[in-house]
């Protein structure tokens, strides 16, 4: 009796004796999983059969209810999210964002990498320090599963938002220094049984695999095609507005979840332009403040040049009465006397300069007298000694050019005597 119970169910006890219980359970498992697939699979083929547009006109009460429910189910279309109940017989459509009702969908452009570019992996992290000493162990555990025959090198290449990281890999051979190209790295860790090893090197922390360099067919396949929700039309008219064929490649961006992580990668980029400015700021001010020092030390250098150059000047003057003290007067130095002793006789003639500025001014004096015009013209006190103050330094000036003449013939006296 009791072994037609257990025969009769999902555990089959009786018919095998030799069975142990974690055999048992593991069937059990199988069993359950592939129960589920083959649901999810029904599922998925009667969502395929459903027409979007039967979601909007529900058979479910034949009454105004339906109404509210299109209208219902049209919005949660336009979102993306949700479930459409369209009849009473059939399970509810599952409403996702790569349908063609969803409005939350736009077109943004990437920077396509050259061959050159490294393989990138992208992994989860709670410290950014922490990780950063995670790379030498990561390091030794692909040296254990690639062999001891190769060098890797691991780099912490970004870092991303939503504690996320882009962990790049370079792996070189130990004997002849050759890098291993990334076309056959790619071919291997994108083996299923490798993407299982990529979860034990970094410690259950790997996400997937991030592929920068494509080649031009792939690239071309990508573009001839749209992608899953996307109109092949918007995907058209995308390829045509690209800015920068050669450099971009159009990448659509559909639903909250990508519209909040390209959000946070330009808060990222932001942050980071903020600093690299604040870096420029400081090196600005920097140079600002050596450029003042330059310009001090330049001054004082200056100074000390004029001062030397008097000195030397001096010295050479010195120099040169000693040479010449024995020596006849020369023509150029006869000639210079002359032309001195021509400037002291004109500046000494009474009616040269002094003799001028007197008959002007008694000039100006007739005039103001002669014309009502200019006797009307007044200065004040301020004025006037601003003038007389002017005219006392002009006139020392010309008595101060008058002594240096004298002293600079005496000089020559002396020299030539």
């Amino acid at each position: 009796m009791a072994q037609s119970n257990f025969s009769s169910g999902n555990f089959n006890f009786a018919t095998n004796p030799g069975m142990n219980m974690q055999q048992q359970f593991q069937q059990q498992q199988q069993q359950q999983q592939l129960q589920q697939q083959q649901q999810q699979q029904m599922q998925q083929q009667q969502q395929q059969n459903v027409p979007l547009t039967s979601l909007f006109m529900p058979k479910i009460f034949n009454d105004e209810r339906d109404n509210i429910i299109g209208l219902f189910n049209q919005i949660q279309a336009f979102w993306g999210t949700g479930k459409a109940y369209y009849s009473a017989f059939n399970i509810p459509y599952e409403l996702n964002e790569t349908d063609s009702f969803n409005r939350f969908k736009t077109i943004s452009y990437s920077e396509e990498k050259n061959l050159e570019e490294k393989l990138f992996f992208l992994i989860r992290y709670n410290d950014e320090q922490q990780l950063r000493t995670n790379l030498v162990q990561y390091e030794q555990n692909f040296k254990q599963i690639i062999g001891q025959n190769h060098q890797v090198k691991l780099e912490l290449k970004t870092i991303l938002p939503d504690n996320k990281a882009l962990i790049a890999i370079m792996v070189t051979e130990n004997i002849s220094g050759k890098m291993i190209p990334d076309i056959q790295l790619r071919n291997h860790f994108n083996q299923p049984q490798s993407k299982q090893q990529l979860n034990q090197i970094f410690i259950d922390s790997f996400i997937e695999i991030i592929f920068t360099s494509l080649s031009k067919q792939e690239i071309e396949a990508y573009l001839s095609v749209p992608p899953k929700g996307i109109d092949e039309r918007i995907w058209e008219q995308a390829k045509l507005e690209n800015p920068d064929p050669q450099r971009f490649i159009p990448v659509p961006l559909i639903g909250f979840k990508a519209l909040n992580h390209r959000f946070k990668l330009q808060e990222k980029e932001i942050h980071q332009q903020q600093l690299r400015l604040k870096q420029m700021m400081d090196n600005v001010s920097t140079l600002e403040s050596n450029i003042s020092q330059f310009k001090a030390k330049f001054e004082e250098c200056r100074r000390k040049h004029d001062n030397l150059s008097f000195r030397v000047l001096r010295k050479m003057i010195s120099q040169e009465v000693q040479r010449k003290r024995t020596m006849p007067i020369q023509a150029e130095e006869d000639k210079l006397r002359a032309d001195l002793e021509a400037i002291q006789a004109e500046l000494n003639v009474p009616t040269k300069f002094q003799g001028c500025l007197n008959e002007l001014m008694s000039q100006l004096r007739q005039m103001q007298c002669q014309n009502p015009l200019i006797s009307k013209i007044s200065f004040d006190k301020s004025s006037i000694n601003e003038y007389q103050q002017f005219l006392n330094e002009e006139n020392r000036g010309i008595m101060s050019l008058v002594e240096i003449l004298k002293k600079d013939i005496q000089d020559i006296k002396k020299f030539l005597g």
